[in-house]
């Protein structure tokens, strides 16, 4: 049987940044901008929507929001309402910015994305998301909660089983996804059918 893998603080692979607050009315919002929010991630894909299909929101011109801006690689976690919904940034949502709904999460140099993103989607890692979440009607997650989070030592995982598991639940989601919406369909069709012939 195998040695278990040592732990190590989630801050130890990855920064943990709160996505941006949105601003209240203001005349001198100018500036309009693409946003991340929670139902722009697609859990079934582990993907976010692209930039085209993003709301647009207003901003103050002098806000810096580099910090905001999401990469090809981060990983998006919601932090508040629905706790723990996790995906990864591809290229066509590269430079949204990700809102307070959300925690970008960058690995570190040599830590992949992959397998920042198994860590987050295990089933330890969305027990520890609920238990650290406060509110009842509203639970609320903070970036404290994330970065201390103790994790297996990357070093340790079998990085390229991960990738393959990973991938082999997101084809298999997709295409599950694809038959129901085709069975909705035809039960649709069905139904129209047997009502007006």
């Amino acid at each position: 049987m195998p040695l278990p893998n040592r732990l190590i603080p989630f801050g130890q692979i990855a920064s943990v940044t709160l996505g941006l607050t949105p601003a209240g009315r203001d005349a001198r919002l100018s500036d309009l901008i693409r946003v991340v929010q929670v139902g722009d991630l697609i859990e079934e894909s582990n993907e976010v929507r692209p930039l085209e299909e993003l709301n647009q929101v207003q901003v103050n011109s002098g806000l810096s929001l580099h910090r905001y801006r999401v990469e090809c690689g981060d990983l998006l976690v919601s932090c508040k309402g629905t706790l723990g919904k996790v995906a990864m940034v591809g290229g066509a949502t590269e430079g949204a910015v990700a809102t307070s709904n959300l925690l970008i999460v960058r690995p570190s140099l040599g830590v992949r994305p992959s397998t920042v993103l198994a860590i987050l989607k295990s089933e330890r890692a969305q027990q520890h998301f609920r238990s650290r979440a406060r509110g009842s009607i509203n639970q609320v997650m903070s970036f404290r909660d994330l970065d201390s989070m103790e994790i297996p030592d990357p070093a340790g995982l079998p990085v390229e089983l991960l990738d393959e598991l990973l991938e082999a639940h997101a084809t298999y989601m997709k295409a599950t996804k694809k038959a129901l919406e085709a069975k909705n369909n035809l039960t649709k069709r069905l139904i129209e059918q047997a009502v007006w012939g």
